[in-house]
C-alpha cells in the first residue's frame, strides 16, 4: 500500500474522515487544490479535513491546524504523522478538568464505579461559543505567515470569535470557509445539530459574504481595517 493509502486506511480506522456532505467535500477540495504554491492554510478544528489537506499539500505549502481537544488532537496527529509542512497545535481549554463521579455525587472515593460513568469532562458542559479558557486557542500565534495565509477553515469551537480575531490579521482577498453556518436537517436520527447563524453573525459581518455550498459560507476579507 502507498503512503497515501496507508494514511487513508488509518483515517478510516480513526474515524478521521471529513464530516462533510459530498457537495461540500468537492467544493472544499477544489478550494484547496487551486491555491498558489506558497500558500499557508490555517484551520480551526482538526479532523478529516486535516488529513485531506496534509495529503494534498504541495512542497512549499504549509498547513497550520489548531485543536482544543487533547484526545482528538492525538488521534489526528497519529494519522497525519510527521510532515515538515504540517504544523499541528494543541491549544487546550485551560478550564477543562476531570472529576470523578464520586466527587460529583458525594460518594466515598472507594465506591465501585464500574457501573457508573467514571469521569466527566467539565468542558463538554460549556457552550461551544464560550471563549472562557481558550485564550491560547485564540491568540493568533501559530507560526504561519499571515501575508501568505490565503485560506482559513473555521470548523472548531468559538467560531464567531475566531472570525473576529482573524479579521485583524488576514490580508485583503483571503478566503474564510465557515462550516455549519447554514442549517441542513439530516434524515438520520443521530443528527442533533441546531441552527447556528445567530452564533456566528457578529463575526460574519466583518467580511464580504460570498456564495454558499451546503452548510459552508464563503467569506472574503475586504480592504481596510475592521
Amino acid at each position: 500500500m502507498t503512503a497515501t493509502g496507508d494514511r487513508i486506511a488509518a483515517a478510516l480506522l480513526a474515524d478521521a474522515i471529513p464530516k462533510m456532505r459530498p457537495n461540500e467535500l468537492e467544493f472544499f477540495h477544489a478550494q484547496v487544490s487551486t491555491l498558489p504554491d506558497d500558500t499557508h492554510i490555517l484551520e480551526f478544528g482538526m479532523g478529516g479535513s486535516t488529513v485531506l489537506m496534509a495529503s494534498t499539500l504541495r512542497p512549499a505549502q504549509h498547513l497550520y491546524s489548531v485543536e482544543h481537544d487533547p484526545d482528538w488532537f492525538k488521534k489526528i496527529q497519529a494519522v497525519v504523522g510527521a510532515q515538515p509542512n504540517v504544523h499541528l497545535h494543541l491549544r487546550k481549554n485551560v478550564l477543562t478538568y476531570v472529576i470523578t463521579i464520586c466527587e460529583m455525587e458525594g460518594l466515598p472515593l472507594d465506591t465501585d464505579t464500574s457501573k457508573l460513568r467514571a469521569k466527566v469532562e467539565m468542558s463538554k458542559f460549556l457552550p461551544e461559543e464560550c471563549t472562557a479558557g481558550l485564550s491560547g486557542y485564540l491568540d493568533m500565534s501559530y507560526g504561519n505567515d499571515w501575508s501568505k495565509t490565503r485560506l482559513v477553515l473555521v470548523d472548531g469551537v468559538v467560531r464567531g470569535t475566531c472570525l473576529a480575531m482573524l479579521r485583524h490579521y488576514l490580508p485583503a482577498g483571503a478566503k474564510v470557509l465557515l462550516h455549519d453556518y447554514h442549517f441542513i436537517q439530516d434524515d438520520t436520527p443521530e443528527d442533533v445539530d441546531v441552527p447556528r447563524r445567530d452564533w456566528y453573525d457578529f463575526g460574519v459581518r466583518l467580511y464580504t459574504p460570498g456564495w454558499s455550498v451546503g452548510s459552508f459560507l464563503v467569506l472574503t476579507v475586504p480592504e481596510g481595517k475592521p
